[in-house]
């Protein structure tokens, strides 16, 4: 097994147990999500079929790591952010529709008091 990696840019050639450049390829479970990892280029999940059973995690620089870790925090801050705009705007909708009710049923109350005194002035004369 061979590696060419004097910085992250450079690709990295590691061969598997067959003498063939290995795959790389990403885990996406909940322990390792995004982190990358090199198996056997004749891998099929489909077939459970995983070549010559290599397996390797792909070594990454500390900053990169953290880098990664930020990013998911951000995601996850922008989707609460997101959720949290539209509960104010349902909440602000909500509001919106009580004080149109609140004005709505005072306006009546003052009609109705406004006619009860026209009324009352005309039953006076």
């Amino acid at each position: 097994m061979s590696s060419a990696s004097s910085s992250e840019t450079s690709i990295e050639l590691v061969r598997c147990y067959c003498t063939v450049p290995a795959a790389l390829q990403t885990s996406w479970t909940s322990q390792n999500p995004g982190r990358r990892f090199f198996t056997c280029k004749f891998y099929n999940p489909e077939m459970q079929f995983r070549g010559c059973n290599f397996f390797k995690w792909k070594v990454i620089n500390f900053l990169v790591m953290e880098k990664m870790s930020l990013k998911q925090e951000i995601s996850e801050i922008k989707i609460k952010c997101d959720e949290n705009r539209r509960r104010r705007e349902i909440i602000g909708k909500r509001r919106w529709k009580q004080r149109r009710q609140w004005r709505m049923s005072s306006e009546r109350r003052q009609w109705r008091m406004s006619s009860v005194t026209v009324e009352r002035k005309f039953e006076e004369r």
